[in-house]
């Protein structure tokens, strides 16, 4: 094995016996597992950076520290063979295997099987290799009747995480944690889901009855995106089938497409679903995977770590007690406490950047009544529109249940009158399109004016690209918060789950490897939209101030508006339009997708002139004539 200029090695090939000369290998203390190479046939290619372990056609290679040490796969029962060639037919059995390596830093006993091997046998107990104060441990379930060490050792830590296995506590059980743990739990990973809320499941529609002090959003509108529908079906299938059985809505947006279908438009849809029972799916899920435990009503108050340079974490305080973990997962939302507690350990909190969403959202949920049925309109893909001073907007949910939504800027202190239903009912009345969805003939309303505000567009970044801490990675809004109306934080749940557990599988316990290719993973596609969030929401709130704002023109100085504006009207006009800003918008594709296509830019500023050139009623009154019917609405 060779080193190369940086200090790892050059991949190697072992082929019968093997004598391995004396390695300077870097070594890491941690657990150390068993590996098992579930592809490899008569030849072994071992590419780790300490040591080397295989098991080529029927020999095994052991390395040691600390001077030579033999390791035996020893013959039981089975008068002299190995595991493995105990479950081979007489004449294809090998030897005993005993091999003896002089002196490199580290040991791993290994055993390369055959895929076939596999398949046909399984052990029911796991192999534990004692080396000083760390175990290996194989979590397969594949193990030879014995190991027999003559020395004490320190373990390496492993390279392949189908062998390894780490334990996780994830903090917080909203739909990050909850997507979290589930992906750990299914990668093999033993994990603790700590939630301050109790985690019931019961019937899918009594989710909406749940206390959730720990969400105050937890009833408020949520859109369901083409994005998080994709994750949610490749990461989590069962749990979009299961969502679907109790009465959630795939709503296919091709009927709105003009012009003949290509491939990829089955991809242009949305789930129409409340957040309580996105929830109540996933926690379904999580109770019914035997990886996981659910500490429920429990408080993180706490992490624990070992002293450094860059602490590492080693588990979390709570109010049952202190839980160990090799990875500790934030998913507690936008106010964790965690980059706090980083502070207090010695490490360097993540750098934060924020700024205010400058909106306020007033939200009411209705069902759609007996016999009656929503219309469809030219809207994109349900009603809304800009006001000139707030918007409305509406978003389909399951059972026959949708959201209507009005939001200002936060500085309007007349216009919160919205707070009151009667005020709120008033002000849909005078808004066509949403009124078509809310006026009484067709929906009645099944909760009240849920008012949401103090947002902030929030990004945490390493502090010269090195994770604050050891052993612990934020996800979800503890990472990266955005304006709601932009519908991220459920696709961003799913796809930061997915991307954590692949870092795990690439990089197995070294935590510090993980935590850097998850960022680089998600770094890009959350750092553009987060930009793109904090552009919008700046330019719409100085437009509803009174400041001219040109959202009619791609270099009229306000692109990030006129794309989401502009490019949402035209849409509507246009086939190849449609797929450019829907899959932009809802985060198929990157932003790119239309921010470096100069001409469909001008495509869609043509079409969107056009359509400011043709009368059209008003989607709403002006501002004064709403504040007086939502005056005259409310009771003396």
């Amino acid at each position: 094995m060779a080193d190369d200029a940086d200090g790892t090695h050059e991949a190697m090939r072992l082929r019968g016996d093997v004598e391995l000369p004396q390695e300077r290998a870097a070594v890491r203390a941690g657990n150390a597992a068993l590996r098992v190479d579930r592809h490899a046939a008569e030849l072994r290619e071992v590419d780790d950076q300490a040591v080397v372990a295989g098991r080529v056609a029927r020999r095994a290679v052991a390395a040691a520290a600390n001077g030579d040490l033999e390791v035996t796969l020893p013959a039981e029962a089975d008068c002299g063979r190995d595991v493995l060639d105990a479950r081979r037919p007489d004449e294809e059995r090998g030897p005993p295997v005993e091999d003896r390596v002089p002196d490199p830093t580290g040991i791993v006993v290994g055993v390369v099987a055959r895929l076939d091997d596999l398949a046909r046998e399984a052990f029911p107990e796991p192999i534990d290799v004692f080396g000083g104060e760390c175990a290996a441990r194989l979590s397969h379930g594949l193990r030879p009747p014995s190991v027999v060490a003559r020395q004490t050792v320190m373990m390496t830590e492993p390279y392949d995480a189908r062998v390894a296995t780490l334990s996780v506590a994830v903090l917080g059980a909203g739909v990050s944690g909850l997507s979290a743990a589930l992906a750990f739990a299914r990668s093999g990973h033993p994990v603790a889901l700590i939630e301050r809320d109790e985690v019931v499941v019961g019937d899918a529609l009594d989710a909406v009855d749940w206390p959730r002090a720990g969400i105050p959003h937890f009833l408020q509108a949520h859109a369901f995106t083409s994005r998080g529908r994709r994750e949610l079906r490749a990461l989590f299938p069962d749990v979009f089938e299961a969502l679907l059985d109790v009465g959630a809505h795939d709503i296919d947006l091709r009927p709105k497409l003009r012009g003949a279908p290509r491939p990829g438009d089955e991809e242009l849809a949305i789930l129409g679903v409340r957040r309580p029972l996105i929830e109540w799916a996933l926690r379904r899920a999580v109770i019914a995977e035997p990886g996981i435990r659910v500490e429920s009503g429990v408080r993180v108050v706490g992490l624990d770590a070992s002293p450094g340079e860059v602490p590492l974490v080693t588990g979390v305080q709570t109010t049952n007690g202190p839980i160990r973990a090799d990875l500790v997962v934030d998913a507690m939302g936008r106010r964790s406490p965690v980059q706090g507690w980083i502070k207090t350990l010695g490490g360097r909190p993540m750098a934060e950047e924020s700024s205010e969403c400058g909106v306020i959202y007033y939200t009411r949920y209705y069902r759609v009544r007996n016999e009656a049925s929503l219309p469809d309109g030219p809207w994109l893909p349900t009603p809304r529109a800009d006001l000139g001073y707030g918007l409305f907007s509406s978003f389909p949910g399951d059972n026959g249940t949708f959201a209507g939504l009005i939001a200002i800027p936060p500085g309007d202190q007349d216009l919160k009158v919205l707070r009151h239903a009667a005020a709120f009912d008033a002000a849909t009345a005078l808004m066509p399109a949403l009124n078509s969805w809310t006026n009484p003939g067709t929906s009645e309303p099944i909760t009240d004016v849920l008012p949401m505000g103090s947002l902030q567009n929030t990004l945490r970044t390493f502090v010269d690209g090195r994770p604050p801490v050891r052993g612990l990675i934020s996800i979800g809004d503890a990472l990266c918060h955005t304006d709601p109306v932009f519908a991220l934080g459920l696709s961003f749940g799913l796809v930061e789950a997915g991307a954590l557990t692949a870092a795990i599988a690439q990089h197995g316990s070294d935590r510090d490897a993980a935590a850097l290719a998850f960022d680089a993973s998600v770094r890009g596609p959350m750092e553009e939209r987060f930009r793109n969030a904090t552009a919008v929401d700046g330019l719409r709130l100085r437009a509803w101030s009174g400041e001219p704002v040109d959202m009619a023109h791609r270099d009229g100085g306000a692109y990030p508006l006129f794309a989401f504006t502009a490019g949402g009207a035209a849409a509507l006009a246009d086939g190849d339009v449609f797929r450019t800003v829907v899959r932009r918008n809802y985060f198929l594709d990157a932003l790119s997708v239309l921010d470096d296509d100069v001409p469909m830019q001008e495509h869609i500023e043509q079409i969107f002139g056009e359509i400011r050139a043709t009368p059209r009623p008003r989607p709403g009154p002006p501002r004064d004539e709403l504040l007086a019917a939502m005056r005259a609405a409310i009771p003396a």
